[in-house]
């Protein structure tokens, strides 16, 4: 839980870091540097750690998914707003559950269900909601759905695999799936403040966030992860506040939303029902 909460941490603090990038660098080009270098620095620890054999024909798959929801996602951000992104992209919450039940035969608890609810409806706060649904928008959910497959199946692999060998591959077969728009609609000139901020990017996003992320999916179900996620435009949305972005009080009750439904999803309801029934049944006496 913890290591999956401190990944979320870290994606929402590249919120700036990826503002300023891009108004430097194409958005294709990038993620390839982002990516490439997430796999250089991790690198030179994960090849020192034992796995199971075929690491990398496993991170195949998940590496796949997760370079198709980048793409989707930073190709979408040329017609979305950032807010009306963040929201869309957190459908993942909806998605995870369903594709868990389906694939994995796991039905989320009750508490990850209503937790992911709540934090769902303080995303829309914070966002500010959304119209009709455009190609960009659309391109979005997309981006949702693969990042929810991504979830899933790093979290159906069989255990054995190192967490930092699985995600250092992962971080390689993404920059693979992004370099080819990279070349096509690259725009590769950056300003060394530019590559300073990917650069930050990529060791505190991708490089640890992934890690974290990915060694908590092997201890956690799908459903919990993609809640705890959601702690990510909380944190996008208070390190704004900080720099000087507006929000309103619509959005502060969207934050309070999001923080309120990671909480719910983590309490063990059947447990805490019980204690309430002997609680009132020791207060009838």
């Amino acid at each position: 839980m913890a290591a999956v909460g401190l990944a979320a941490l870290g994606y929402g603090s590249t919120f700036l870091a990826m503002r300023v990038a891009l108004a430097h660098v194409g958005p294709f080009p990038l993620l390839v540097i982002r990516f490439v270098v997430a796999a250089a620095v991790l690198w030179p620890f994960a090849r020192r750690r034992t796995s199971r054999p075929g690491v990398w024909r496993a991170a195949i798959a998940p590496g796949a998914a997760l370079g198709a929801g980048y793409l989707m996602q930073t190709y979408g951000l040329r017609s979305v707003t950032g807010p009306v992104s963040a929201f869309l992209t957190y459908l993942l919450v909806i998605f995870v559950p369903i594709l868990s039940a389906a694939w994995l035969r796991r039905i989320p608890s009750r508490a990850t269900l209503a937790g992911a609810a709540v934090g769902l409806a303080g995303i829309w706060l914070l966002s500010g909601g959304v119209g009709a649904l455009t190609s960009g928008e659309l391109l979005t959910v997309g981006c949702a759905l693969a990042f929810a497959l991504n979830i899933v199946l790093v979290t159906r692999l069989r255990p054995g695999y190192d967490a930092l060998r699985l995600a250092t591959a992962e971080m390689v077969v993404t920059a693979a799936m992004c370099a080819g728009p990279a070349l096509v609609y690259g725009r590769w000139s950056a300003s060394p403040s530019a590559l300073a901020w990917i650069l930050f990017t990529a060791v505190v996003a991708s490089s640890a966030g992934f890690t974290l992320q990915t060694w908590g999916q092997q201890r956690l179900s799908a459903a919990r992860v993609s809640v705890l996620l959601m702690l990510e435009p909380f944190v996008a949305a208070v390190i704004g506040a900080a720099v000087g972005v507006r929000i309103g009080p619509e959005g502060w009750a969207g934050a309070a939303l999001i923080l309120t439904g990671v909480m719910l999803s983590e309490l063990d309801l059947p447990r805490l029902m019980l204690a309430v029934r002997r609680g009132r049944q020791v207060h009838s006496r």
